[in-house]
This record gives structure tokens, sequence and C-alpha cells, in this order.
């Protein structure tokens, strides 16, 4: 079961962005524990987006340290990117439910933050604090900014994908359509 807390209104707003603008991500809610201790369920909705999305797959992992994987991981703000690393692993104890860590989110959160970690390419995530980060004032700026650069690499690689895929609809469509006249009645 995921515990997690309501979104508040201003998270809701950073969720209905990235939604209209095609970025897919998961979300966690930093705990005051998992950030004191320096862990953090994968939850089923992250596993599962980790493994979609080709990032990680926790069920074929062993336990143990040794069998840890590490991603490049970059913590974006309005003003700046902290490149940092994310472990994920299963613990020998705790019949090795899944975890992660992002080093450097202590300086980027609060307990109950709740985060997007977005996986862009297989190879590196990007996390962004839905709780501080106000995504639809930094993307509709002038103003170059880390966060800005990001969302709208993602939302032009997602529209060009749906752009391509509806010419291929668009080229096809006569072939699916019958004409009335073409339908035999008994």
């Amino acid at each position: 079961m995921i515990h997690m807390r309501p979104f508040n209104s201003f998270e809701k707003k950073n969720i209905e962005y990235l939604v209209n603008h095609n970025i897919p991500f998961t979300q966690v809610q930093i705990t005051a524990t998992g950030l004191k201790k320096a862990i953090l369920d994968a939850t089923a909705p992250m596993r599962a987006y980790f493994k979609e999305n080709n990032v990680h797959d926790y069920a074929i992992q062993q336990k143990g340290q040794e069998n840890k994987v590490s991603k490049p991981t970059f913590i974006h703000t309005r003003s700046k990117v902290i490149k940092t690393t994310t472990s994920l692993y299963r613990p020998e104890t705790k019949d090795g439910d899944p975890r992660l860590w992002i080093y450097g989110l202590k300086e980027a959160t609060e307990a109950n933050d709740i985060h997007a970690i977005i996986a862009f390419s297989p190879n590196e995530l990007h996390v962004v604090n839905l709780s501080k980060e106000d995504i639809r004032c930094c993307c509709e700026t002038d103003v170059v900014n880390p966060l800005r650069d990001l969302i709208l690499s993602i939302s032009d690689v997602a529209d060009t994908i749906s752009r391509e895929l509806l010419g291929k609809l668009m080229k096809y469509r006569n072939e699916w359509i019958i004409a009335p006249a073409d339908i035999f009645f008994t």
C-alpha cells in the first residue's frame, strides 16, 4: 500500500503542468524518517515506472550492497542543477524491500516534500521538488533556467513523437474507413 499525503493546491498545479506537457514521471514523498535515515521506499508505481522506462527492474535485482545499482541524477531547481547519484537497491533485511536514495537530496528538500522523478533517458534521473518549485513560472519565463530547459526538452521530444504518430494515423485513416455503401446488410 502506498502511504502518501494528499497533494496541496501548489503541488496539484505542478502535476497538472507536467501532465499537460506530456512529461512522464513518478513521485515520492520525502518523510522525516526517510530524510533522517537516507532511505526511501521504491513504491510499486515507482518500480513500474522505472521498469517501463528501462531505468531499473527491482524484480530481477538480488539483495545486498554488492548488487546496488547507481544512476546519474540531476536535482533541478529554478536556479541550479545538483549533479549527484541515485542508489537503487534491495537490502538484506526486511525481505529485501526495494529502496532508493538520492544523494544530495537533503539540500533540496524538507520532510514531507513531494518530488517528481523523471527518467529522460534510461541512464539518468531528474528530480524536481513539486512542493517548492513553481514549474509553470519557471517554464513560462523568457529567463533561461535549468528547470525550464529540462521540461521544454522533454516536452519537445513528446510532442515530436505525438506528431509522428498522428501523421501515421492520418496517412492510414482512409484504409480504415468503410463507406456506408460498402456495408452489406442481410
